[in-house]
């Protein structure tokens, strides 16, 4: 038989017996949850820097095929320059074209530094992202490790593809468009002057003079002696100031030639 006297004793001994457990195990409880928060914010982090990682690589690989179809541009543009260039036979044509190329050139220099400027923003962007995960981390501490790094990974491998393809695909269109624009212009032109240069050769033919005095026996007195020669041929005869040339024009190549051979 157990002393009263204990009873009030043992009892006392139980509850803080009791309340060192339920002290522990309150402890154990909070360690493990910082354990868990702990470890959802470093996969947290990596999965940061695995999506940063990817979406800097995608960016600087579009922007280098972006780069190579510009340089691809400019060396069809150049070469089609250089064609234009065997076909000017005259000083206006070359200051006309050489305007259109810096014109042209200045365009797409322009075109190229605004197209800098996007992904300068791009860049910005990704920045904004950083510091919006940042603030993420805060939010998902009171979460479990699974649920924040699925919520984290996909929110941020959303924003990032859909800024980068968005912006990336706008700025390639834009360059091209321009691009086809130009060029086209600078075909059409070349075109153009290459048909003027193939009709003047055909109608025209040259004969050469000894000497410039003979320019003046041709055209004789207030121009009597090529009217009359124009009459008798059928030909225009065409004086002008290029030193010991006169110029025979006919759209009747028959014609042309007899008047060449009369005149020399």
């Amino acid at each position: 038989i157990i002393p009263l006297a204990t009873i009030p004793a043992a009892l006392f001994a139980g509850y803080l017996i009791r309340l060192l457990i339920d002290k522990m195990t309150e402890r154990g409880a909070l360690q493990m949850k910082e354990r868990i928060l702990a470890e959802a914010q470093h996969e947290a982090e990596q999965i940061k820097k695995e999506m940063e990682l990817e979406a800097k690589q995608e960016i600087m690989q579009r922007r280098e095929e972006f780069e190579a179809e510009v340089r691809q541009t400019r060396n069809e543009l150049r070469q089609t320059e250089r064609r234009l260039d065997k076909r000017e036979d005259s000083l206006d044509e070359k200051d006309e074209l050489l305007g259109k190329k810096e014109k042209f050139l200045e365009t797409g220099e322009k075109n190229v530094a605004q197209k800098r400027k996007e992904l300068t923003r791009m860049e910005d962007k990704l920045k904004q992202l950083e510091e919006q995960m940042q603030q993420e981390l805060y939010r998902i501490s009171g979460l479990s490790r699974e649920e924040a790094k699925r919520g984290l990974a996909e929110r941020l491998r959303q924003e990032v593809e859909k800024e980068s393809t968005e912006m990336i695909n706008a700025t390639v269109a834009r360059a091209r468009n321009k691009a086809q624009q130009e060029a086209r212009k600078v075909i059409v032109g070349a075109i153009e002057r290459c048909a003027a240069a193939a009709t003047s050769e055909a109608t025209v033919c040259t004969v050469e003079l000894p000497n410039d005095d003979l320019k003046g026996r041709i055209i004789g007195r207030e121009g009597r002696n090529i009217r009359c020669f124009e009459k008798a041929t059928g030909v225009d005869v065409i004086v002008d100031d290029t030193p010991g040339v006169v110029v025979l024009s006919s759209f009747d190549s028959v014609r042309r030639e007899a008047a060449r051979l009369a005149m020399q």
